[in-house]
Formats: structure tokens, C-alpha cells, sequence
């Protein structure tokens, strides 16, 4: 089963070469992607594996910094109803003073 695995990977490998050797500008074809996927498929792969998990990880990242700025808005919400609430109190003992 080996054996046949490596020997259709070399025959792919094989017709890749002399398909390259007789491209000229005519558009890629399906068996000639075929044989590209055949012949660099674990690297594809690989690419793949590599690219999901940097999306993965970009999303956490996402996510991280909306949870970051919405706690950082409560966190200034919070802040500027206390300050109003500091101001208002300042000015009732003012006027609790003048009268």
C-alpha cells in the first residue's frame, strides 16, 4: 500500500514536470491542479492548518479587545455620572452654605 502511494506520488510528480516542460500561457488546467494538489498536498494542508488557527486566534484576539473596550465605555459611563453626581453634590452644599 506504500509502495503504491509513493509510486502515484512519483507519477504524479513525473506528469507535473513534463506539464510544466509544455505549459506555455494556456490557463491551468483541472488535471494539471490535480496534480499540484497531488504532489504538494501535505503542504497545502499544512498551509491550511496554519492559516485556521491564525483566524482562530485572530478572533479571540477580536474578540478580547470588544470585550476590553465595552468594559472600558461602563468603566468612562461610570466615571462621568460619578463626577456629576460629585459636582451636584458640591453645588447643594454651596447653596446649603449661602443660604
Amino acid at each position: 500500500a506504500k509502495a503504491e502511494r509513493e509510486l502515484k506520488e512519483l507519477m504524479a510528480r513525473f506528469k507535473l514536470r513534463k506539464s510544466l516542460l509544455h505549459w506555455r500561457h494556456r490557463k491551468l488546467t483541472f488535471s494539471f491542479r490535480a496534480l499540484v494538489t497531488i504532489v504538494f498536498g501535505e503542504r497545502i494542508e499544512a498551509a491550511r492548518r496554519t492559516k485556521a488557527a491564525a483566524d482562530a486566534k485572530i478572533r479571540a484576539i477580536e474578540e478580547e479587545i470588544e470585550s476590553a473596550s465595552s468594559a472600558r465605555n461602563k468603566a468612562e459611563a461610570a466615571k462621568k455620572k460619578s463626577e456629576e453626581m460629585f459636582a451636584k453634590e458640591l453645588t447643594l452644599k454651596k447653596d446649603g452654605e449661602i443660604e
